[in-house]
């Protein structure tokens, strides 16, 4: 699903778009053949078919070209899970929750030989993105802090609501992908969501 429909997401013009697949699909091609350690930035511009400058407007270095891969795939596994407008709550969040467990678990697997090399990114990058995510979210969605009445309504409240979520679904989701034995990505996710927001009573 295409990034734009996420709640607030920038759009990207066609052309970079085009340029940064091309970057990210060569680049995913050459980790399947050897170690991180072992790619430079001249074999993602070879095998990508651009030139090293093209490379160096999108990207710092190959590290930040990994980093981006590695948003933008949890990007579009939220945003596949997430209608655009559907309201903040226990049931959305825990739509959001099952998905970021399902993504934690996933990912380290997919590239085993890699993950010691990637792991500083790969934790600081999905941090960001989930909070920067919720926090989009919070902030198209006008009575989210309904939700959230113990965090008032002042001017920081829902930087303040998206940074405990991004935190305690991150850490909770962490420490699930490392445990041999796991609970089902729905029921660990929905445990974890019943602790951060308490349903009404009737």
């Amino acid at each position: 699903m295409e990034t734009s429909t996420c709640p607030g997401a920038p759009k990207l013009d066609p052309r970079v778009r085009r340029t940064k697949k091309l970057l990210e699909d060569a680049f995913r091609s050459l980790l399947n053949e050897r170690p991180y350690s072992e790619i430079s930035v001249g074999d993602v511009t070879e095998r990508a078919t651009v030139n090293r400058a093209t490379f160096y407007a999108h990207y710092e270095d190959k590290r930040h070209l990994a980093s981006a891969m590695l948003k933008g795939d949890l990007e579009s596994t939220l945003c596949s899970r997430l209608t655009h407008g559907i309201p903040v709550g226990a049931d959305s969040l825990g739509v959001i929750a099952e998905a970021i467990f399902e993504f934690m678990g996933r990912v380290p697997g997919e590239c085993p030989k890699h993950a010691d090399q990637l792991a500083p990114t790969f934790m600081t990058t999905l941090q960001e993105t989930i909070q920067a995510f919720l926090t989009r979210w919070l902030e198209n969605d006008r009575e989210a802090l309904t939700v959230f009445p113990a965090a008032g309504r002042g001017p920081n409240a829902r930087e303040t609501v998206a940074t405990v979520l991004a935190w305690s679904l991150f850490g909770a989701a962490l420490r699930w992908s490392h445990q041999p034995r796991r609970l089902p990505a729905a029921q660990a996710s929905r445990e974890v969501v019943a602790l951060l927001i308490c349903r009404p009573t009737k």
